[in-house]
């Protein structure tokens, strides 16, 4: 086996994005940062990987949606606004439309493990009752 070089994925930023900027990709997953934030791990055609950071907005969009590894997603940043109500009244939030292409998608199945079966003859039952 050949040694391959680790790549690390590279980040996205959303602080000086401008309305409209895009990431796409096939869907690989989730994960927490170090600092318990939630982001997203998009791949593209190339293989490259991209964290993409969540957001109370964006988090809740892909918790509805629920795609699956391998979904064909695009994540477009929208801009921000202020908060009109909740815990965050006031603040600015950044605003996401999710798209989803069902055609370039390459869902990854998931095969369940098939359960292994203990031995329970009775000798192995008796040698266990007489260890007691």
């Amino acid at each position: 086996m050949a040694w391959q070089k680790q790549e690390n994925n590279e980040w996205i930023s959303w602080a000086d994005a401008k309305i409209g900027k895009r990431v796409e990709g096939f869907y690989r997953g989730s994960d927490t940062s170090q600092f318990g934030s939630t982001f997203y791990i998009i791949e593209d055609k190339k293989g490259k990987k991209f964290n993409v950071p969540g957001s109370g907005l964006l988090n809740w969009k892909l918790e509805q949606a629920d795609y699956p590894r391998g979904a064909y997603i695009a994540i477009e940043f929208r801009g921000k606004e202020r908060l009109k109500a909740g815990q965050f009244k006031g603040k600015e939030a950044n605003k996401f439309d999710v798209f989803f292409d069902e055609n370039k998608s390459k869902i990854e199945t998931v095969t369940p493990a098939t359960p292994s079966v203990k031995d329970t003859s009775s000798s192995s039952l008796e040698s266990f009752l007489e260890s007691d």
